[in-house]
């Protein structure tokens, strides 16, 4: 049988269990070796987002809007998150906005949460909007 050398530790090693062609030659001799290396893995990204923001009560999701900590909100995602564009408009107009509208950022930079910068419209609008501006654009 053919021996293998762990990344982890560096011992030569026999492997336990035959493994599949198509995943190759095994690379750790054991869990333990394995662990340091698969726990980087879940450990967020660098810069803007990442979990360190998560102390802070405001974060990055994966599409670039601000997510702020609340406690209890029907908008509210996993954890306590919720758009921090949402709040600011909510807190603004002094209401929760219905389902059918949506918040539309005027300057384009979805991370500038300034009132002066966020319009409240409906979904059908906000859509109309777009396609009149990616029409625009779309013209050499």
């Amino acid at each position: 049988m053919k021996t293998f050398t762990c990344k982890g530790c560096g011992v030569i090693f026999l492997p336990q269990y035959p493994r599949a062609a198509s995943k190759g030659p095994p690379i750790y001799c054991s869990r333990r070796c394995s662990q340091p290396a698969n726990a980087r893995k879940g450990a967020g990204v660098k810069g803007k987002r990442g979990r360190h923001l998560l102390k802070t009560g405001r974060c990055l999701n994966k599409d670039g809007y601000v997510r702020v900590l609340v406690g209890d909100h029907p908008f509210k995602r996993r954890y306590h998150y919720m758009f921090e564009h949402v709040r600011v408009i909510e807190a603004a107009i002094g209401r929760r906005i219905t389902p059918t509208e949506c918040i539309h950022h005027v300057n384009g930079d979805i991370t500038d949460n300034r009132v002066q910068n966020l319009r409240l419209m409906s979904k059908s609008e906000h859509a109309k909007l777009h396609r009149r501006q990616g029409a625009r654009h779309a013209r050499p």
